[in-house]
């Protein structure tokens, strides 16, 4: 894999194993069951190569996302305005690092 992006405990890496496919595509489309062999087939949809891997470990947890191209670009326009997934990572790590510190005070404090 090559890494695109990392900053902190959060990196992003272009994936190159054609068996890796999209969490968001399996989550959408599914799968099915055989009921006699209790085999599974994913639908066709769901089998789409995921593009990227997007790994955090902000909570020592390593949570390991993986994402096509098709998905990726949803994330990355919202409403039509482009807020790259970078953006998206550095804010959330933030925004981790802020409840962390709030909740370890006792409480959680309005940004107003």
């Amino acid at each position: 894999m090559d890494e695109l992006w990392a900053e902190n405990d959060i990196s992003v890496e272009r994936n190159h194993d054609i068996n890796r496919w999209c969490d968001s595509c399996k989550a959408q489309y599914g799968f099915k069951r055989d009921k006699d062999t209790g085999e599974i087939w994913w639908h066709p949809k769901a089998q789409r190569m995921a593009y990227w891997i997007i790994t955090s470990k902000v909570f020592n947890a390593g949570v390991i996302r993986k994402y096509c191209l098709s998905c990726i670009n949803e994330l990355e326009n919202i409403d039509g305005k482009p807020y790259p997934i970078q953006d998206q990572l550095r804010d959330a790590q933030k925004l981790g690092k802020f409840w962390k510190l709030s909740t370890a005070v006792g409480k959680v404090v309005d940004s107003d």
